[in-house]
């Protein structure tokens, strides 16, 4: 009988949490409270995350107040925050989505 080795390497995953943010009725022009998602790396390997942006059809209603995701790899069980503001510039319904960018993928 003979023998061969058998190598594999599982990429990291992660998990956003609330979800979807969402924000209070703002009026047009005036800024919202800070709402926060928070990222974890439930994976087995460090996870480097190059961007987290905001893109869709009124990503300029939306605006990344401050995050820590960027600024060094999120390593397993590790998480980082994104805090978003909305300053509504029309009303009724404004949607956009928080995007991030990574060694492992680039999801929205």
């Amino acid at each position: 009988m003979r023998s061969i080795p058998l190598r594999g390497k599982g990429a990291p995953t992660a998990e956003l949490s609330p979800g979807p943010l969402e924000f209070p009725i703002t009026k047009k022009n005036t800024s919202s409270m800070e709402l926060e998602e928070t990222f974890r790396n439930v994976g087995l390997e460090p996870l480097a995350i190059s961007s987290v942006a905001i893109a869709g059809e009124n990503a300029a209603d939306f605006a990344i107040a401050s995050e820590s995701c960027t600024y060094s790899p999120v390593g397993p069980q590790a998480t980082c925050y994104v805090r978003v503001r909305f300053t509504p510039q029309a009303d009724g319904f404004r949607n956009a989505y928080l995007t991030f960018a990574s060694n492992v993928f680039d999801a929205p």
